[in-house]
């Protein structure tokens, strides 16, 4: 006995060390798997069916406010610039900037486009969060099921479960925006009619710490959704919650391990750029290379119609304007995939942090086991073939 307790300890002592044995009690490793999830065809089906949608929907709000070029584009673009100055900000330790642009995330880039465009501001900034939402609730819940359980579904699931909980996944992210406005159109008519009038404004200096307890609790909406926005949708598509429980468990994620959160995102972000890295020079190859191949031996009218020029008449137009068509897809497919890794990034990082905070194990996703329409418990399939193999055929014979 005692020398076949040796050789089992020999043999366990000489069993070659894995790299899954090494990892197989961390977290972080597994948010190295968002970029797998994002390449699924079903999830790049459904953020290129989402670029189309937006694209139709900053068509339309050019086509209202008839200004020359896109308004939400431009709002865009000053968005993204505050994104830009968070991260420089970060970087070297500026907490002053980082204060000043997360404001400019949250009210000086919504208020701009609100105040020179209130018709677009008003009506559209909700339509895009709207479909932004449930489009990415879609992805979230395929990511969710693959990450955590291996299960594929098809995007019909998908974007059937996401439209079946459409004001969850919407109001996960617009409610505490409109708390957070709200909060800021209050202060802004308590202080024009409190500071407008020579006698009020000794009142609105008494009352001033009001003002304050609202600000504070401003920033705390707007620090929560700069760092735990992106689990917002996910926390409805992987617990099946609603909105509120979500938002309480994305901002308690947030508070309660800010640097685990930090470090989560940073690993995102770097596999991110390294998988843009590749997607963007593919983008680049598929357009350069189809149109170099086929303008070498064709005409100067053939090679600005291969080129996708604008202006040409005749059918050298018609054909451009096909050429164009066609040279968007790839670009579109790019975007789709930043699109699908955001979304399925996020799912990662929330099933990850919830690990860390809750600890509840990733696998753990909710899943609807109630036949609609009726009181009776859809069973898995194993548990289904095991109930039927097992027959109750009577008292057993004592003989």
């Amino acid at each position: 006995m005692l020398r076949m307790a040796e050789s089992r300890n020999t043999e366990s002592w000489r069993s070659p060390l894995t790299l899954s044995d090494l990892t197989a009690d961390l977290v972080w490793p597994r948010l190295l798997r968002a970029g797998a999830l994002a390449l699924r065809p079903s999830r790049l089906g459904v953020a290129f069916f989402y670029l189309i949608g937006l694209m139709v929907l900053l068509h339309v709000a050019d086509l209202i406010d008839g200004s020359e070029g896109s308004v939400l584009i431009a709002a865009w673009h000053e968005w993204l610039t505050h994104v830009r100055g968070l991260l420089g900000a970060v970087v070297r330790l500026d907490g002053g900037d980082v204060g000043q642009a997360v404001n400019g995330l949250f009210i000086s880039a919504v208020w701009n486009l609100v105040r020179d465009h209130p018709l677009v501001g008003v009506l559209f900034i909700p339509a895009i969060l709207l479909w932004t939402t449930v489009m990415g609730g879609a992805i979230s819940r395929m990511a969710a099921m693959d990450f955590a359980q291996g299960v594929g579904l098809s995007w019909p699931e998908g974007v059937g479960y996401a439209l079946g909980r459409w004001a969850s996944f919407a109001g996960s992210v617009m409610g505490p925006l409109a708390l957070l406005y709200g909060i800021a159109l209050a202060m802004a008519v308590g202080g024009f009619v409190l500071f407008s009038v020579p006698v009020l404004d000794v009142i609105g200096g008494l009352l001033w710490a009001f003002f304050l307890m609202g600000a504070l609790i401003g920033t705390v909406i707007m620090i929560a959704m700069t760092l735990g926005g992106p689990m917002l949708v996910p926390g409805v598509a992987c617990e099946g919650t609603d909105a509120i429980d979500s938002v309480q468990h994305a901002y308690s994620y947030v508070f309660a391990k800010p640097l685990r959160l930090l470090v989560y995102m940073a690993v995102l972000v770097v596999q991110f750029l390294a998988l843009w890295l590749v997607v963007a020079a593919v983008v680049w190859l598929v357009g350069h290379f189809s149109q170099h191949a086929a303008s070498v031996f064709a005409g100067a009218g053939a090679e600005r119609a291969i080129a996708g020029e604008t202006g040409l008449g005749g059918t050298e137009g018609v054909a451009s304007g096909f050429v164009r068509f066609w040279s968007a897809l790839p670009a579109l497919l790019g975007g789709a995939f930043a699109v699908s890794y955001f979304w399925c990034a996020a799912t990662a990082l929330y099933l990850c942090m919830r690990r860390i905070c809750d600890g509840q194990d990733v696998s753990e996703v909710w899943v609807d086991t109630v036949v609609p329409g009726t009181a009776a418990e859809r069973r898995p399939p194993a548990a289904a073939a095991r109930a039927e193999a097992v027959q109750d055929n009577g008292p057993a014979d004592e003989n």
